[in-house]
């Protein structure tokens, strides 16, 4: 019965992780972009590309013509972004 009551609880953990649209990602990445590259308003970010793995997420952004590459722990923690070569 416990493993059971664990499993279901584990379901609706992954559901919940799930159900967060792409505007949501792409509003807090946005935020946590303006952070990093010390900016007041991120809706001037653009969000070019972004790809979650196990521990982490990458993603690309734009700000007024410069390009910036960030990654991020998968809790969108510790961001770090570094102004792109190409």
């Amino acid at each position: 019965m416990k493993g059971l009551f664990l499993g279901a609880v584990g379901l609706i953990g992954l559901s919940a992780c799930a159900g967060t649209s792409a505007e949501d990602v792409t509003a807090k990445l946005q935020q946590v972009t303006a952070q990093t590259i010390h900016i007041g308003d991120p809706a001037g970010i653009q969000i070019e590309s972004r790809e979650r793995f196990a521990a982490k997420w990458q993603w690309r952004a734009t700000f007024q013509g410069q390009t910036y590459d960030c990654d991020a722990d998968n809790l969108m923690r510790l961001p770090s972004c570094t102004a792109a070569t190409s």
